[in-house]
């Protein structure tokens, strides 16, 4: 039983000793289906870590550490030992001699804890159901000329909540296993199945593990509205925007369907947008950006032809945005909005000036289409809605197949002010507050956050998607492997190993991560029975030259459900950089380089120790010097994802790379990865 002020010694495996701590916090874990306590713990020598001590080794060396208290405390623990002396001090009675190494059994919380704070956030403001009004559009219906030319007059920025996730799910267990650091066998083929193994578990729960550990239709946006589908009408008053155009196409002008009726003509001339006027769809300022339709490359100015061209970003050419502008330049506003553009292009920005989202040029487009806006008066595409219908947009916009990203002031005007006075003579100062993307909603990575409506999750709406990011690493099996793969497995009745597939499913709602290693059939039978059991809402596998089959793409699309968001991650993807003010915070956020190989173990593993997800297993060693790879600084990792690495299993531990780097995109990946949640995979035995 353990209070605040309890001394500790805790085990620290790769040093093999204990060392000496104070509990000085503790909160119930945020999952109602993984009950327990999370502790902040601080040693003798200053460092603070939070664990679960569930599932570390300690020992109590002490009794309570008296400190002095505080005038709040003193009192409350003047009227409890009042009103209940005798009760408070056999709760918090502890063998204070005892050196017995102990193993974690349950925690009393002190009387004298309060519980903490769980009022409401300040973007709750409207009701229940927030929805917008065209009346309150219309109060912000103002020209789009000069649009964020300036923030003197933003409100001030609210204050961020701390996030909590609803629990979802059932209690779960994880297997441990023991002895797989010295396997050198191969994943063992796929058996025939049998009778008295149809009844089985496939999620993975206390089953053997044996074969686990081995030795061996895009719905996200990403091109520019098509500019000559059609000109709609100017007398409409609700525009629908074009149909966007594939993102393979270099040029979407040149494949406009020519009409039978009318006489051959030349391509279409998109009309331009007429100032002080709601233009329609198809028409605004960005229809017209070469950069941004016809002539689209991406940050390292790659065509889409280019195999290596990567959708998710944009080379902006700020000569041609000047001079579409009626003064000539861009104001600092603009510039901040493109410049995060060029970073998620694949990606609909929500940008907050004051209590409001506010959505621009193809991203209007988009709530012109899912949302039903109209689009505001001006020659740029421009749309909006109040803080407090949050929850109410993202939901119809992460539905429809989009990936949406906050974009938060993180600055006030005030504090902007500050930060110039603290600049050198001569050095260029900023015009505009700090903006920040602080979150990355996809069908995939909803985590429910404080600013989501839960009730979407709660009532189980058939038409909303809850399902789990999946990512799928797949390899062909050689000839010497599948003579191996016989001579380990039931080469008897068995069928003909012909793919190996390493999986990492991503339950963000739970904050679960299930990782596994399987050896499959030509009809890929296992990897149904995955997709099949965990009903995905997003899938993710690996695309070019080394990447999965072809075959892969269209067997996804058809066992997976027609809303299931299927995205290709390359071999190298670009990882966006932070906008922080703050140059620890920009330090933390990005990755050690703008390209990244989601796919690569030893980069992946490395990322996880960098980021501290899980507690370090040294205080001797450098953290330059530690190799997760080998081994190494893993000892108080989750046991399964131990159990990866010290049995060789790449294609789980590849998968689990791919899936990092897309959390990590969606400023996601702490908020689950820490809780320490693994669990094995291991398939039904089918053929």
């Amino acid at each position: 039983k353990l209070t605040i002020g309890t001394k500790l010694a805790v085990f620290w495996p790769d040093d093999n000793e204990f060392y000496p701590c104070v509990v000085h916090a503790h909160r119930a874990k945020p999952r109602a289906s993984h009950p327990g306590y999370v502790y902040e713990i601080h040693y003798d020598d200053g460092e603070v870590e939070t664990i679960d001590l569930s599932t570390e080794r300690f020992k109590i060396i002490g009794g309570k550490v008296k400190r002095q208290p505080t005038r709040e405390e003193d009192t409350k623990s003047n009227a409890a030992k009042e009103s209940s002396n005798d009760s408070t001090k056999k709760r918090r009675r502890i063998m204070e001699e005892s050196e017995e190494e102990m193993e974690f059994d349950e925690v009393v919380e002190s009387s004298d804890e309060g519980e903490g704070d769980d009022s409401g956030s300040e973007y709750k403001g409207g009701g229940d159901d927030a929805s917008v009004d065209d009346e309150s559009l219309d109060a912000k219906n103002l020209s789009e000329d000069d649009w964020l030319a300036s923030d003197d007059d933003e409100e001030k920025a609210p204050k961020k909540k701390t996030i909590t996730k609803s629990a979802a799910a059932k209690n779960v267990t994880i297997t441990r296993v023991n002895g797989a650091g010295g396997s050198t066998s191969v994943t063992p083929t796929p058996a025939k199945p049998s009778n008295n193994e149809s009844g089985k578990n496939s999620s993975g729960d206390n089953m053997d593990l044996s074969n686990f550990a081995a030795s061996g239709n895009k719905a996200a946006r990403g091109a520019a509205p098509s500019a000559v589908d059609a000109v709609a009408s100017r007398a409409s008053s609700s525009p629908v925007p074009f149909k966007p155009a594939s993102k393979n196409s270099a040029s979407a002008a040149a494949k406009a369907p020519s009409s039978t009726k009318a006489p051959t003509a030349p391509a279409a001339v998109i009309p331009k947008p007429i100032p002080g006027q709601v233009n329609a769809a198809g028409t605004h300022m960005h229809n017209h950006l070469q950069f941004f339709t016809t002539n689209r490359r991406d940050a390292h100015r790659r065509p889409p032809t280019h195999p290596d061209y990567s959708p998710r970003t944009l080379y902006v050419d700020y000569n041609e945005l000047a001079k579409k502008q009626d003064s000539g330049k861009l104001s600092a506003g603009q510039k901040q909005w493109w410049d995060i553009k060029s970073q998620y292009a694949d990606t609909v920005l929500l940008f907050k000036t004051g209590k409001f989202y506010e959505m621009y040029h193809d991203d209007a487009d988009v709530g012109a289409k899912v949302l039903n806006f109209v689009y505001m008066k001006g020659t740029s595409a421009h749309g909006g809605f109040p803080e407090a219908a949050y929850a109410t947009m993202v939901h119809k916009l992460v539905e429809a197949g989009y990936r949406v990203a906050r974009v938060e002031q993180t600055e006030t005007p005030a504090a902007l002010a500050e930060r110039k006075k603290g600049m050198r003579k001569g050095q260029a100062k900023p015009q505009v507050v700090c903006r920040e993307v602080c979150g990355i909603v996809s069908k995939g990575t909803r985590t429910f956050c404080y600013l989501e409506d839960a009730r979407y999750l709660e009532r189980g709406d058939k038409n909303g998607t809850t399902g789990p990011l999946v990512a799928i690493k797949e390899v062909l099996v050689k000839e010497e492997e599948e003579d191996a793969m016989k001579e380990d497995g039931n080469e008897e009745g068995g069928t003909k190993a012909v793919y190996e597939y390493g999986v990492t499913v991503v339950d963000a709602i739970t904050g679960t991560v299930t990782l596994g290693q399987f050896a499959d059939d030509v009809l890929r039978s296992r990897m149904l029975t995955l997709l099949t059991s965990f009903g995905p809402s997003e899938v993710l596998y690996e695309g070019g030259p080394s990447g999965a089959s072809k075959s892969l793409l269209p067997f996804l699309k058809s066992a997976c459900s027609p809303t299931t968001v299927i995205d290709c991650i390359k071999a190298t993807e670009p990882f966006p950089k932070s906008t922080a003010v703050n140059s620890a915070h920009r330090q933390l956020l990005d990755r050690t380089q703008s390209d990244v190989h989601p796919w690569n173990v030893k980069e992946a593993l490395r990322e996880v120790h960098r980021r501290g997800y899980y507690p370090r297993s040294s205080r001797k060693k450098s953290e330059a010097d530690i190799d997760p790879s080998a081994g190494e600084g893993i000892g108080r990792w989750p046991e399964i994802l131990k159990t990866c690495v010290e049995g060789g299993a790449s294609l789980a531990l590849s998968s689990f790379g791919a899936a990092l780097y897309f959390l990590q995109r969606s400023l996601v990946d702490a908020e689950i990865l820490s809780m320490g949640i693994v669990k094995a995979y291991a398939p039904p035995n089918t053929s």
